[in-house]
């Protein structure tokens, strides 16, 4: 196989590719923008959910982290009456 043969094959590939490839394109109608624009108006709507969600989820962030310091203040006196009540045991 010599290099004429070669480049002969590698032409009629790159060919072969770029029909394809405008075969691909062509097919894109007007549908397929109207399909963008549903989809785009889809993507805002999730997303202005998703800034909601994300708004819940720190407001319940921020009642947790006061549970937990809440609690954190409860354990401490719960250890201090523990020994106090090992204290009067002995």
């Amino acid at each position: 196989m010599g290099p004429r043969r070669i480049l002969e094959r590698l032409i009629v590939g790159i060919g072969l590719t770029g029909l394809m490839a405008l075969g691909a394109w062509a097919q894109d109608g007007p549908w397929d923008i109207r399909q963008d624009k549903r989809d785009i108006r889809r993507d805002v709507r999730d997303l202005r959910s998703d800034r909601r969600d994300i708004r819940g989820d720190k407001a319940d962030i921020k009642s947790d982290v006061r549970d937990i310091r809440s609690d954190r203040h409860d354990l401490k006196g719960d250890y201090a009456d523990g020994r106090e009540d090992r204290k009067d045991l002995k």
